[in-house]
């Protein structure tokens, strides 16, 4: 399990940099104080807003550029995400799993 999740941050740090970094343009260390790291809810959900008006013009700019075929690049890049989302979920699912059973032997 502890290769799964290596595999899965080196994968989401790839992610990171080639979608907030590279295409939008916003520093990572930037992103991490104000969205990963960030406590504050409201302060947050304005770093969020704010980051959706960058892809929303990336999306303009991106259309402009390559009219009919602008759609196939985000959407993979969606798809890659959703991806890193669902292998991460059912990691955590298999680690609940067996932490279930870690407690069913320590009651023993």
């Amino acid at each position: 399990m502890a290769k799964s999740l290596d595999e899965l941050k080196v994968l989401q740090e790839r992610s990171l940099n080639e979608n907030i970094v590279n295409i939008l343009g916003i520093d990572k260390n930037e992103f991490r104080k104000r969205f990963t790291d960030e406590t504050d809810v409201k302060k947050r959900t304005r770093y969020i807003l704010d980051i959706s008006k960058i892809a929303e013009d990336k999306i303009v700019e991106e259309r402009n550029k390559n009219g009919e075929n602008w759609k196939q690049d985000f959407y993979n890049k969606m798809v890659t995400v959703q991806n890193l989302k669902i292998r991460f979920g059912t990691l955590t699912f298999r680690i609940l799993d067996n932490l279930d059973k870690y407690k069913l032997l320590i009651e023993k």
